[in-house]
C-alpha cells in the first residue's frame, strides 16, 4: 500500500500578548509527545538582544521553553536554519517572523530583502509541494467554497498533521489593527509583513489566530 507523505506547516499569529507563542510552543510539544515517529523540535528563535529590555524578554521565553526543544538562534538566515532542522528532526517551530523580518531591515539593504523574503516563501511552497498563490486569488477561492459549502472540515486539518512527515509551525504579528504608523519606514514594514502574512496564510495548511489568550482556527 503506497504511504500518503506529505508535510505540514501551521500558521499561528496574533497580536502583542495574546498568547500566539505559548500557543505555538504547546502545539510543537503536543504534537511530538502524540507522534513516537516524530524526531526532535527544532525551536528557530530569531530575536537578538539589541537592549536590555529585548534582552529580558528572550530570557523569559528561554526559561518557559520546554525541554523538548532544540534551541537554534538565527537572526537572518531562516531558509537555511529550517533545512537543517528539518534535516536533523521532524517539527521546527519558527518565532517569529516579525523580528526575522526587522532584522532583514536592520542589517540590510534594501534591494538585498526581497530576494529573501521570495526564496523563503519558495522554500514553503516546495515544503508544501503547492504552488505559491496570490492572495487575492485565494481569497476569491475561500468565498466560492464558502458559497458552495464545499469549504473543508476541521477535521481534515487534524487529520493533515496525524500523517505529515515534516512539521513546521511559523509564529507572526498581525500588525495591521492597530493605527496607521506616523513614519514612512514603519508603514514600509507593517504592510511588507501583512503582505508575507497573507502568503503564509495561502500555503499554511492551518491557521490560528489569538486573542487574550484563546486561539481560534481560521483555516
Amino acid at each position: 500500500m503506497k504511504t500518503d507523505v506529505h508535510n505540514s506547516l501551521i500558521l499561528v499569529s496574533g497580536g502583542a500578548r495574546s498568547g500566539k507563542s505559548t500557543f505555538a510552543e504547546t502545539l510543537a510539544t503536543a504534537m511530538a509527545d502524540r507522534r513516537s515517529d516524530l524526531g526532535p523540535v527544532a525551536y528557530i528563535a530569531t530575536g537578538q538582544a539589541m537592549d536590555v529590555e529585548f534582552a529580558g524578554r528572550i530570557k523569559a521565553h528561554q526559561q518557559r521553553r520546554s525541554q523538548r526543544f532544540v534551541t537554534c538562534e538565527e537572526p537572518l538566515e531562516l531558509e537555511s536554519a529550517l533545512r537543517r532542522a528539518l534535516a536533523a528532526g521532524d517539527i521546527a517551530l519558527v518565532e517569529c517572523i516579525p523580528t526575522w523580518l526587522g532584522n532583514l531591515y536592520f542589517h540590510l539593504d534594501d534591494e538585498k530583502i526581497t530576494p529573501r523574503l521570495e526564496a523563503l516563501m519558495a522554500y514553503f511552497s516546495r515544503l508544501r509541494n503547492i504552488p505559491t498563490s496570490n492572495p487575492a486569488d485565494m481569497a476569491q477561492i475561500t468565498v466560492n467554497q464558502i458559497v458552495t459549502g464545499k469549504q473543508p472540515p476541521l477535521a481534515d486539518v487534524a487529520r493533515d498533521t496525524r500523517t505529515a512527515r515534516k512539521i513546521v509551525i511559523v509564529v507572526t504579528n498581525e500588525t495591521g489593527l492597530g493605527i496607521v504608523p506616523a513614519e514612512a519606514a514603519s508603514r514600509l514594514y507593517r504592510d511588507e509583513l501583512g503582505w508575507l502574512n497573507q502568503q503564509l496564510a495561502v500555503l499554511a495548511s492551518a491557521f490560528f489566530f489569538c486573542v487574550a489568550g484563546m486561539a481560534r482556527q481560521i483555516k
